[in-house]
């Protein structure tokens, strides 16, 4: 483990978290294979606490959407689950997605700038770079108990010299900052975002989420290319919804409506 007190997430306690839910419990771990699957397992075994938080230093199988590896030099990014189980239903799951992306955002206004912004549909920006990923699953589905695993990948302290050159864009705080950041505020910050965008969703106020996700859009306004099954589908994007997904209009004037469970953003 970092020997840093500013990198050092063991220090997290549930006891520094003003949080209703978020942090319940937390576990900090040097190495795992993917936060996703260790707070997947848990679930799976009845093994946790709603809000319980999984974090490591390092993994060696992480995984971003559509199976993508993903990359963090160990140490230098937050690496993290929460097991969560709100009453929702399943078409309700980019809902989850949403809210720790928002999070994200959230905390990155407080360490640094306000102009991060969220990539439909699970990507978080800053100077139209990705700092940050995150991926929702279900587990236990149709059965007592049912969970949402939410994991969140976030460059903190990554430099420009170590993201590998075969992947998009990508930038960090500390590169934003051009100095290194507190990589436990960040958490602490993190932490306490995604507390109040949870109680948010638990409450049912989608059309909250909806608002602050069309606010911080990286597309609403701008053309846009999507791709659904063998499709490539050029518009500008005009609308997000936490159940339709994307809405583009088309240079013929109308307008079409994609999910992200069946189409991605190429550009």
């Amino acid at each position: 483990m970092p020997t840093n007190n500013i990198s050092d997430l063991s220090l997290l306690t549930t006891e520094k978290l003003p949080a209703k839910t978020i942090g319940a419990k937390i576990l900090v771990y040097d190495t795992v294979t993917s936060t996703n699957e260790l707070a997947a397992e848990l679930a799976r075994k009845g093994d946790f606490v709603e809000g319980q938080v999984v974090f490591a230093d390092d993994q060696t199988a992480g995984a971003g959407r559509m199976g993508r590896n993903w990359f963090a030099p160990k140490g230098k990014s937050i690496l993290m689950s929460a097991i969560l189980t709100p009453r929702l239903e399943t078409r309700h799951l980019p809902a989850v997605n949403a809210v720790g992306a928002l999070a994200v955002v959230d905390a990155i206004e407080e360490m640094t700038s306000p102009g991060a912004k969220v990539r439909w549909p699970n990507d978080v920006v800053l100077d139209g770079k990705k700092i940050a990923g995150v991926l929702a699953k279900i587990e236990n589905v149709n059965r007592p108990g049912q969970c949402f695993i939410l994991g969140i990948g976030f460059n903190v302290n990554v430099s420009e010299d170590e993201f590998p050159p075969d992947i998009p864009p990508a930038t960090s705080l500390l590169i934003y900052n051009k100095g290194e950041v507190d990589r436990l505020k960040a958490a602490e910050s993190l932490l306490r975002s995604l507390d109040r965008w949870y109680e948010t969703l638990k409450a049912g106020n989608y059309e909250a989420i909806e608002a602050r996700l069309r606010e911080r859009s990286s597309l609403i306004g701008n053309k846009v290319t999507v791709k659904c099954g063998g499709e490539s589908v050029a518009g500008t994007a005009v609308g997000i919804s936490l159940i339709d997904g994307l809405t583009l209009a088309l240079p013929d004037g109308s307008t079409r409506t994609f999910h992200e469970s069946t189409a991605t953003l190429v550009s």
